[in-house]
This record gives structure tokens, sequence and C-alpha cells, in this order.
């Protein structure tokens, strides 16, 4: 019997169709080097980046200030086709002695990301970059800032006055994206409140909007999120300090009617002109899905040398699986939670900790499986935790699911999320495969209506045997399927054998065959 439930996903993707406003893609660098280019600021060399901005122009790119693209949004001349927004983060040096000639030699406008407090820092001492220390000679001086506005090519945006850095996050010390974190406080036992929070960013932002403005004589009017991290509470605050754009790192395409969230492609590695140009193009693409579920109780152990011990395994595990997403448990099955909140009973505040280990050393996308649909709950789970998604398991009513929906959505953006009630808007279906047969039910289903193969995720009980789990892996993919996804997964014992699953279900080895 199939099991559906419908994911409501903010797609990331390029439109197929032209939007009702203009589109247009933006891209984001960081230091420029004539060699050895250091990842540790995202460099790439002068001569690469000279070939990029060849590609641009002789392939019909059209980069576009902050002014075209706020006209475009307020009624005026549209962009043009193959519209590019290029921008410049965090400020370094190289910007003014390698980009900026660059600039002036094609004549493209571009925008530089400046943490004002950096700046500030004297020229004999070093500047706290992120949770690091730089000298102060790898960044502009306002001198430099000023001349290069000046020209009419270069446009100040905000990167935040001093929150380009982490900050303690959970009982366990993480330290994570301070826009979007709640701080921990260590000694209290507890995390900073509402009002704490939205004051902290309203202080910061404004901080470094006035900086800007007294040197440069114009407030920044577009806020680039360090990290890319951000929340729609982080918005309306940047908006309400002058701000109405804000570039993240976000896939796909920015588009005039909407400036709040700008998907721009990060440019690292110091890619070779063909790699540029793929990753370019690739903005068009939803990348597959690969899903595990994990259980929590898995990982919690009471000893926290063991408990940490799990969470090693857990990291080996989903790496070795291939996955690029985890549908991680978010309550017991007693009804206690694995975050903090003020509603139900915390059987232990894990859920941040094990999150934020998934996405900041695998890079992958976490979502949140609700066993209780109460909106405050989540609305906590939100506060506290990091999170891609949600995905309520069980029956919830669509009031009830987008009720949640928007509250969580103030705390953590972009949400994917999952309801039960297919009239909540799907964008994908997951269905539940249990034998042959409905796999070849649900593969026709799906056929049925446009990009249904694409914008449906097929999942199989973790505890198939090894040949039918590969075996309906196969099948699924022979039959079109796109996303796949199987669980629990028993981290801790290997079940499934990762040898069984790993051949079709990982894209790393899909793509190196």
């Amino acid at each position: 019997m199939l099991r559906w439930l419908c994911i409501v996903v903010a797609l990331l993707a390029w439109p197929a169709a032209a939007s009702a406003g203009s589109p247009f893609v933006s891209i984001c660098w960081h230091d420029v080097a004539d060699a050895d280019p250091d990842q540790t600021y995202m460099a790439v060399t002068t001569a690469k980046l000279v070939q990029q901005f060849n590609w641009l122009r002789e392939n019909g790119y059209h980069p576009v200030s902050l002014d075209q693209i706020l006209a475009a949004r307020d009624g005026g001349p549209p962009l043009p086709d193959k519209a590019v927004l290029l921008t410049f983060d965090d400020g370094y040096v190289s910007f003014y002695t390698h980009v900026f000639p660059l600039l002036k030699a094609f004549g493209y406008p571009a925008a530089l990301a400046l943490v004002g407090s950096w700046l500030e820092v004297p020229a004999d001492q070093l500047v706290p970059y992120g949770d690091d220390m730089a000298p102060r000679s790898l960044f502009v001086t306002w001198d430099q800032v000023r001349e290069m506005t000046a020209s009419g090519l270069v446009e100040i945006a905000s990167h935040t006055w001093n929150l380009h850095r982490g900050i303690l996050a959970n009982p366990q010390g993480n330290t994570e994206p301070a826009v979007i974190t709640r701080l921990y406080d260590a000694a209290e036992g507890r995390y900073e409140d509402d009002e704490t929070y939205r004051a902290r960013l309203a202080r910061d932002f404004e901080t470094n909007s006035a900086v800007i403005a007294r040197e440069t004589g114009r407030r920044p009017r577009m806020m680039v999120w360090p990290y890319g991290a951000y929340n729609r509470a982080a918005v309306e605050i940047a908006r309400a300090a002058g701000m109405p754009l804000a570039a993240t790192l976000d896939e796909g395409l920015g588009d005039s009617t909407d400036l709040s969230a700008i998907p721009r492609r990060l440019v690292m590695n110091d890619p070779n002109l063909p790699a540029f140009v793929d990753d370019l193009r690739a903005a068009a693409m939803v990348p597959p899905v690969r899903a595990v579920q994990v259980d929590l109780d898995q990982v919690y152990d009471p000893d926290p040398s063991r408990q940490e011990a799990n969470i090693g395994r857990l990291i080996d595990r989903v790496k070795t699986l291939g996955a690029n997403t985890v549908l991680l448990q978010a309550f017991t099955a007693q009804g206690e939670a694995w975050f903090a909140n003020a509603v139900l009973p915390v059987k232990a505040d894990l859920f941040n900790r094990v999150a934020w280990q998934l996405m900041s050393r695998l890079n992958v996308l976490v979502y949140a499986r609700l066993a209780v649909a109460d909106p405050a709950v989540a609305e906590d789970l939100a506060r506290y935790s990091p999170l891609d998604g949600l995905v309520f398991e069980g029956a919830v009513e669509p009031d009830v699911a987008r009720a949640v929906v928007e509250r969580v959505r103030t705390w953590r953006s972009p949400l994917f999320t999952a309801a039960a009630d297919p009239q909540a808007g799907a964008e994908y279906t997951v269905v539940v495969i249990g034998d042959d047969q409905t796999l070849r039910a649900a593969l026709a289903d799906a056929a049925l209506y446009p990009a249904g193969l694409r914008h449906t995720l097929f999942t199989l009980p973790a505890d198939l045997p090894g040949r039918d789990l590969q075996r309906h892996l196969t099948a699924l993919v022979l039959g079109g399927a796109k996303n796949l996804g199987f669980g629990p997964d028993d981290f801790l014992t290997g079940k499934p054998d990762a040898a069984a699953v790993v051949p079709i279900f990982s894209l790393k080895e899909s793509h190196e065959k």
C-alpha cells in the first residue's frame, strides 16, 4: 500500500519559463591572487578571473548595477537578457589592486561587501577574520573604498559590522553563524531570547550602515549575508535599516520582483574556465535527492564520550552512503524532544549538535522529522537548532501544517517542508516502496503528471534484505526516478549493507562511472 507525503519545497532552480519580473544571475567571488590562490580566502587567480570576465562578455552576459535591478523592480526598464550581478565579498585589498582595474577595462559594475569592523582595525593590528586572525593589510582601506565608489562602477554592500563569525550555539560547544544563531549562555544554561536576538542584529546592521555612510556618503542598499546564512527575521531587520536587497549563497536565479533573498553562484577552488562555465549552467538544475532517515535514539548516550563517538560514526556512515539529505528525528517515541523548547520535556539538547555536525562537515541538508505538529514546539526547534526542512510524520491538518511552516520560516530560510495533506501545495511527493507492485505503480503514477518523476522522492525501508534493496533501487533508477531515499539507517551496525546501496544510491559513484 502506498503512503504519500507531499513536500512543499521552496525550489531554488532557475525557472523554465520567463518570470513576471526581470531574471538575473549573480556570481560571488572573494579574494584574487596572481599565483598560489589561498583557499582560506577562496581566492581565484587573476588570469582565471580575466578568462571568466571575457567568457561572460563573449557569451552575451550583461553585468548590471543595483540601480538597474531596483529600477526593474519598480516598473522601470527591464533588465537585459542574460543579466548578471557581479559581487565580491569581504573587502580584500585585491579588489582594489586586481578587480577594480578589470571593472574599468570592461566597463562592468560590481558590488563590494564590507565587514565594517574589519576596516576600522589599525594598520599594525590583526583583523578578527571569522574565527581566525588576519593581517589588516589583506583588506581595503577607506581611502580606496572612496576612490572606487566615486568611479560609479562600485557599490558598497553591507556584510554586517561584526557578525562574520561564529558564536556559541549549544551546550556541546559548537560555534555557528552569528546572524542566524541564538547565542547560548553556558553559565546560565539558556539561549538568547527573541528580543535580545533581534536587538543584536538591528544594532549591528545600523552600525555598519552608518559607518559606510560616514566614509562614502551613501548608506548600503544591499545586505550580503556572511556564510550565506539568513532567516526571515534578519531580512526584515535589514530592510528596516534601508537594505531592500539581500544576497545569499542559495542556488538559483535572482528576480527583480523579489530581492529579499538573491541567489548567488559561489566561485571557489580557483576553477578553470570549463568548470566555471559548468557551475554557472548548473544553476538551472535541481540536484537529485539522496535521503537517509536517521534516529537520534541511536546517537544518544548518557556518556558524552560515547555519544560523541556515535556522532562520528554517523558522520562516517552518511559520507560513505553518499547521501546529500538527512531526515533527522526530532522527538523520541515517548514524545520527548531532542531540542530545547518551552512545551515538551527534553530528552537531551542533541538535535542542534548532530544537525550542525552533518551540515558543516558533510555539507548535507538536514530535515527535522516532526512527530508533534505543534506550532510553538516547532518554532522552538527552529529558534535553537539549524535545519533546512521539516517532515511531518503522521497525519496533520493542513491549517496546522501551514501555521508550523510560517512560524519556522521566521528563523530558518530557505525552508523545505513535508505535509501529509496533498492540498498543502506539494512540489515533491514522497512514495514509500514496499514491494515490486507498489514500485511499478508508483513509477506509473508519477509519470502521469508534468515533471512527476523529478518531483517525486521514492523511499525504501532500510530493513529490506540487501539484494531486494539493491534490486528496488536499480529498478527505480532504470524507471526514471531522480530522487531516492531509505531509512531508518542503522549506522551503528552498518545496516543496510553499504556495498548493496552505494553503487546505485550515491551520486558520486554514478558520476564516476
